[in-house]
């Protein structure tokens, strides 16, 4: 982390080869098992900082972070999205697997799955457009506090003229 953080400060001639050591770092702990140590490598190696993993190691390090992490199995939800890609703007790639990996997520808690898997209804990104769901999400995540959950009830609610009745979010 703290090999992270130098690079992070930009002002350093290193910045590359501090965030190259950081995800060598991450992924070295990653192989001992440590799931937040995957998540952090995983996303460091999407955030264009440092080299890009290949597809497969990627998908390791968000599995294994996806196991105990409500981040890790929603970072893992858009991987199965985009894939190793990240200014992807096309359909979910895998909207199965991304829907089981955010109801993961949803599960353990994460306000922002809450709010992401109530886009997807909204949407219909992953198949499914469901508004009545969309708001069921928003609202759970609004009724723990999160306040894009509840601008997205507030703005899903006076929207139409139809009231929208809350089903069930999973």
């Amino acid at each position: 982390e703290g090999l992270g953080g130098l690079g992070a400060l930009e002002q350093y001639r290193l910045t590359k080869e501090l965030h190259e050591a950081a995800l060598e770092n991450y992924v070295c702990a990653a192989e001992s098992g440590d799931p937040q140590a995957s998540l952090s490598a995983a996303d460091l190696s999407l955030s264009q900082m440092a080299p890009q993993l290949e597809t497969s190691k990627l998908e390791a390090l968000f599995k294994a972070a996806a196991t105990t992490l409500p981040r890790g199995a929603l970072g893992l939800s858009f991987f199965y999205c985009n894939g190793n890609f990240t200014d992807y703007d096309g359909p979910c790639k895998h909207p199965e697997q991304a829907e089981r990996e955010i109801i993961r997520a949803v599960s353990m808690g994460s306000t922002d799955a809450m709010n992401t898997l109530g886009s997807y209804f909204e949407s219909g990104d992953l198949g499914t457009k469901d508004m009545s769901r969309a708001l069921a999400c928003y609202q759970l995540s609004a009724d723990k506090g999160n306040q894009q959950g509840i601008n997205n009830v507030g703005r899903l609610r006076p929207q139409n003229t139809v009231s929208i009745k809350a089903s069930h979010c999973i």
